[in-house]
């Protein structure tokens, strides 16, 4: 509501003239939220945004510089503390949801792969990924490389081949 007063309360004087007021943080972070999905580790109280394909860890100068960016006029140091403060007490997530989630899964940059269930779902920051392998998962790939190892160390012994990747 106060985008377009610079996130600024606006208040009238004795004259019925309207002034800027304090700053309105509240505004600015549904703004942000608007733009970013982040979530606070409330252990660590690290700062992180989802990229699409996984939660990067973003110091708090990134925050601090889109404050001072969007207030208008551009805030002190202390306005781009306190909208930090404001980002950092929502969205909470404990450490052990960054590893719960994404337990017997892998991250590729095409999608995520659940070797439980061998399902591909595409990407989502309902996972807690701080990463991405550097390349596309494909079903269909083949390794002679690694088929030409199996056979030599089993002696071309199928069960014992199968057996093996089981693992």
């Amino acid at each position: 509501k106060t985008k377009s007063t610079g996130f600024y309360d606006i208040k009238i004087d004795a004259n019925g003239e309207p002034k800027r007021g304090k700053p309105n943080y509240t505004d600015l972070r549904k703004h942000f939220e608007l733009e970013h999905t982040y979530i606070t580790n409330n252990e660590s109280k690290i700062l992180y945004v989802y990229n699409g394909k996984f939660w990067e860890r973003m110091p708090d100068l990134y925050f601090e510089a889109f404050a001072e960016n969007s207030f208008d006029p551009r805030p002190d140091n202390r306005m781009c503390a306190e909208f930090v403060g404001a980002i950092k007490r929502n969205n909470l997530k404990d450490t052990e949801w960054f590893n719960d989630n994404v337990d017997r899964k892998i991250n590729f940059l095409n999608g995520v792969l659940d070797i439980r269930t061998d399902a591909f779902v595409p990407h989502s920051d309902e996972f807690g990924f701080q990463y991405v392998l550097p390349y596309a998962y494909d079903k269909t790939a083949i390794c002679p490389r690694w088929d030409k190892f199996l056979l030599e160390i089993t002696g071309s012994n199928q069960e014992v081949i199968e057996t093996l990747l089981e693992y």
